[in-house]
């Protein structure tokens, strides 16, 4: 409409007035351009959601990688020389404290028992002439009929018979030892290894005298790793009330299988090392885990967590609200005239679909969650929907890494 006005009976009066027609359509254009963004209408605040920032209490758990120890591992050895004549155990099989594991050739100690036996009865018929002859001289010596020279020897000879008895006594203890020593037994209830030697094979009771390996399966022990850092970090953050340890001061171990699944037993600590390894920079716990279905063997990495810490009164957004920058974490907040204001924040550990907010914002700040890309701070914004924080309350947290 502009641009025909502008090129009717006006514009043969301009070329009359030797005006270029194209300067004329220039002056025309820009003057209408100008009127037409006086009147443009100005652009209406984009739409967005707004949570609330809240604070609670958040249960905080500590993840670490870990491997499974037996709590005990024995070597069953010979304490005697002999032939193996059977094996009572299945191979890699559970045995039980006092079970049967391998039988020895007997014959050898049995008779040494008998030498024994021997040696104590002779012992004892020497007592008892030695006695007889001590009576009878001290008869003598009391009449004057006897020297005392006879009655001394009487009475050495009476000592001697009876530390005869007292060594064949110890003598059939040793030889009735060693003959129990012939039935090997296991010392602890576990899983027993394969055997060392076959049926049939000689042990020398000494170097050579493995038989076979039994570790103990339950508990079972989880052996890992926590960094110097770490504990000071930890340890800062009780003194500043920003950490709550459990109240019974015993935390408490949850296992995550290769599997992905979750070990139904729960763990303690039963061992802190109380100095920091120089390489390392680490500090060496072991937690001990209930196994009576024997899930847990030896040798397995696992990964758990410790759980007991609380972070309390803990300020929480969603994680959708976070948008990373250069210099870091930011939230757009919603100050009371609806403008969206920038927030630096440190960010804690996650809460599912939340995160914490260790500081940068205080409960109650209203803080943009979606439509971040329709917004820019300092512009003003309508609010269609807003709430608390979204996320679970109860749910465990990853640790702390700042």
């Amino acid at each position: 409409m502009i641009l025909r006005a502008c090129t009717g009976a006006e514009l043969s009066g301009l070329r009359r007035l030797g005006i270029s027609a194209a300067f004329v359509l220039v002056l025309a254009v820009g003057g209408c351009s100008q009127r037409e963004q006086r009147a443009a209408p100005e652009p209406k605040p984009p739409t967005v959601s707004v949570t609330t920032a809240v604070a609670r209490d958040i249960p905080v758990a500590y993840e670490f990688i870990g491997q499974t120890e037996a709590t005990r591992r024995v070597e069953i050895r010979s304490r005697v020389p002999g032939f193996v004549l059977s094996r009572e155990y299945a191979q890699g099989g559970a045995v039980k404290q006092g079970d049967v594991l391998f039988r020895l050739d007997r014959r050898p100690f049995e008779a040494d028992l008998e030498v024994s036996k021997a040696e104590l009865d002779e012992a004892k018929a020497a007592l008892t002439a030695a006695e007889s002859d001590v009576e009878r001289f001290a008869e003598l010596l009391a009449a004057d009929a006897g020297s005392k020279k006879e009655y001394d020897d009487a009475v050495a000879a009476r000592s001697a018979a009876l530390a005869k008895i007292r060594a064949a006594e110890a003598r059939i203890a040793r030889s009735e030892l060693e003959l129990s020593y012939t039935v090997i037994d296991s010392p602890l209830t576990g899983v027993a290894g394969a055997s060392k030697k076959d049926i049939g094979s000689y042990v020398d009771g000494s170097a050579d005298s493995l038989l076979v390996e039994v570790i103990e399966t339950d508990p079972m022990d989880v052996l890992f790793t926590v960094s110097e850092r770490e504990i000071e970090r930890t340890r800062r953050a009780e003194r500043e009330g920003r950490l709550r340890p459990p109240e019974s001061g015993k935390v408490q171990l949850e296992l995550t299988l290769l599997d992905g699944s979750v070990y139904r037993h729960t763990g303690s600590i039963s061992f802190a090392d109380i100095q920091v390894d120089p390489v390392t920079g680490s500090t060496r716990v072991r937690g001990e885990f209930p196994n009576p279905e024997r899930l847990l063997r030896p040798g397995q990495f696992v990964r758990g967590r410790v759980k007991g810490y609380v972070r309390p009164r803990a300020v929480t957004v969603p994680r959708r609200a976070i948008v990373q920058s250069p210099s870091g974490a930011v939230v757009l907040l919603v100050d009371p005239s609806n403008v969206a204001q920038p927030r630096p924040v440190t960010l804690g550990e996650w809460i599912e679909s939340d995160v914490v907010v260790l500081s940068g914002l205080a409960e109650g700040d209203r803080i943009i969650t979606d439509g971040l890309q329709r917004v820019a701070p300092g512009m003003k914004i309508t609010v269609a929907a807003s709430g608390p924080t979204e996320g679970s309350a109860s749910g465990s947290t990853k640790p702390d890494r700042r």
